[in-house]
């Protein structure tokens, strides 16, 4: 007897959930098995549905902390990450991602015109500006660059890029659920 378990990685307004199949051993269960296994062999990588995020920051310790952080509640994600404006553009042309995370001071240029470059080629990418400064200036010229959000690193926590990860979903009408969560419907708080 074989039991199969499938966890889907991501679902449009649909919840993931896990789903058991119990096969008897029989030729045509063994055939069954399969052909239903050779269905998925393709890498998760490759579905188009995938939520991608790109985090560019030259700060290594802080990229990998919000990635660790990103990931332990988004673990269907697909992140990524760049340390200046030149990898962070080249990688948003292979990578194509929904969400990407960017530093307003990067090494080679400004988080805020590579932000306009990124929004004048792919519109449909939300920009986050990540900053150490909360100054009107900076709002200002993220809004004319055509940033969505501008996060002040120092006064967010874990929890609140969750939680803004979470409202950007939601505002993309994409449902989830993490592991410790996956019986109960995902509520989004308005």
């Amino acid at each position: 007897m074989f039991t199969l378990f499938i966890m889907p990685r991501f679902f449009s307004k649909l919840t993931c959930r896990t789903l058991s199949i119990t096969i008897i051993e029989t030729k045509s269960a063994r055939l069954f098995l399969n052909s239903f296994l050779n269905a998925y062999q393709h890498p998760i990588t490759e579905y188009p549905f995938m939520f991608k995020i790109l985090i560019v920051d030259p700060n290594d310790p802080f990229r990998r902390s919000l990635k660790k952080v990103l990931v332990s509640r988004f673990p269907f994600a697909d992140i990524r990450e760049a340390s200046d404006g030149n990898d962070g553009l080249e990688m948003v042309q292979g990578f194509n991602p929904n969400l990407i995370f960017l530093e307003i001071h990067l090494p080679s240029e400004s988080g805020l015109d590579l932000a306009r470059q990124i929004k004048i080629d792919h519109p449909e990418i939300i920009v986050v500006i990540l900053t150490s400064y909360d100054l009107p200036e900076y709002k200002a010229a993220a809004k004319q660059s055509g940033v969505e959000h501008l996060v002040p690193k120092d006064d967010w926590t874990g929890e609140d890029m969750i939680a803004l990860v979470h409202s950007i979903m939601a505002d993309l009408d994409i449902v989830v659920q993490s592991p410790h969560d996956q019986n109960q419907p995902q509520r989004y708080s308005q």
